[in-house]
């Protein structure tokens, strides 16, 4: 099967219910999210606002539970953030195409569809080891297709193996969280998207749990006992990017945005990438919505920072006396993310809200992959180079164009202006 039979999207099954709900996620339209409930993961809004708000603030951070966290943010906060179900997203009746179509193929991941090509098979059989049963697998030809390769190489088995290993060592010593990022998730991210050590690549990552998100673009009031750090950021290096030389727009916009950062963050190494794709991980199901918290803060301050840019372009053109091209001037309509609790990995998108900015998180219970077989990991390996082709085929390309046309609209006010002077 080619690329083109494993991107058509399978149209959600609503009868299946949250059995199909982590794999794929998508962000509904804005008239239609409206008919979809604000719910709490776990039902926050039965916390009383006035235990929230009176007495929790002498409190530390710890000692907030995540569904007071949850209630903070979603009824005392000027730019709310609510959680859903991910099946209210998926039985929504119109959603972007874009979205529609990355939620079939991640669909088609946890299926197992599709998972490694027939050359992978022919290696797995002759290096995997195990007993017959733990690969009988191997032997279900829908988990091989030709058309495999087209997202990227596949790590080799006996790797594979071995991170399945630490993972399950991870999982009996109950391990801590930069445990597992270290001797599991770091590598996994690693297989996708650094086969090789390739550095040639474009889009990469970096572990960013020491990274906070600049002020200009986040809820301070409403935050400041939330951790505002998510584990993992998945990033665009324009210096990678040879369609167009992009470091001098990079560099000018960073001389006149927040932080010198083109990103929400002032972390100094990600400060020159434009982000893609937040990660948060905890070391078990226990930490499923302090994970969707922290996630849903990070993922409305992308919001914010891509706001910002598109508002300085509309800004500039304006100066300009011109209109900035529809194309440009429409925000994504969602944004991904990822949460991973211990072995499974969960694809969690965030919708803009209609009227106050805020976001809508969507969160299902079952994962498109997990780290406890080899057949597992290989479905989180193909997972996230499908989500690398969405930011890099959809994405990057809508936020470079917004970012060379700053420039663009920058430079020629600016000549204007020297123009005008050297005539006086």
């Amino acid at each position: 099967m080619g690329r083109a039979d494993l991107t058509t999207p399978r149209a959600p099954r609503p009868s299946q219910g949250a059995g199909h709900r982590t794999s794929a996620s998508a962000t509904g339209s804005p008239c239609k999210r409206s008919r979809a409930s604000a719910t709490d993961l776990s039902s926050a809004s039965s916390v009383s606002g006035s235990s929230i708000v009176s007495g929790e603030s002498g409190r530390s951070r710890k000692s907030q539970s995540p569904q007071k966290q949850a209630t903070i943010l979603n009824i005392f906060s000027d730019n709310p953030i609510r959680h859903n179900e991910l099946h209210e997203l998926m039985e929504l009746e119109s959603l972007p195409s874009d979205l529609e179509q990355l939620l079939g193929l991640l669909l088609t991941v946890q299926e197992g569809r599709s998972v490694l090509s027939n050359l992978d098979r022919l290696e797995l059989s002759a290096k995997i080891r195990g007993s017959a049963l733990s690969k009988r697998w191997l032997d279900d030809a829908r988990h091989f297709d030709d058309g495999r390769p087209q997202y990227g190489p596949t790590p080799p088995p006996q790797q594979v193996q071995k991170l399945v290993g630490r993972a399950g060592d991870c999982w009996k010593r109950n391990c801590e969280e930069a445990v597992w990022n270290l001797e599991v998730h770091q590598s996994v991210l690693c297989m996708a998207l650094r086969p090789d050590h390739d550095t040639s690549r474009r889009l990469t990552f970096y572990a960013s749990t020491t990274a906070p998100i600049l002020p200009d673009y986040t809820d301070q009031d409403s935050e400041v006992k939330v951790n505002l750090k998510v584990d993992f950021c998945i990033f665009v290096n324009p210096t990678k990017d040879t369609s167009a030389p992009m470091q001098p727009t990079i560099q000018a916009l960073q001389r006149r945005l927040p932080g010198a950062s083109v990103n929400h963050s002032s972390s100094f190494s990600l400060k020159g990438f434009p982000l893609a794709v937040c990660i948060e991980t905890k070391r078990s199901e226990a930490g499923r919505l302090s994970a969707v918290n922290q996630l849903g803060v990070w993922q409305r301050s992308h919001f914010a920072f891509l706001r910002r840019l598109r508002d300085e372009a509309r800004r500039l053109a304006t100066s300009a006396g011109q209109t900035l091209p529809p194309r440009l001037d429409a925000l994504p309509r969602w944004l991904p993310g990822l949460v991973v609790l211990g072995h499974t990995w969960h694809f969690v998108p965030a919708t803009m809200d209609d009227g106050p900015r805020g976001v809508t998180t969507w969160f299902g219970t079952e994962a498109f992959g997990g780290t406890t077989s080899v057949l597992e990991t290989y479905k989180v390996v193909l997972a996230l180079q499908v989500v690398r082709a969405w930011v890099e085929e959809t994405f990057w390309p809508w936020l470079r164009e917004l970012m060379v046309h700053i420039q663009q609209l920058s430079d020629k006010m600016a000549t204007s202006s020297q123009s005008q002077g050297g005539a006086g």
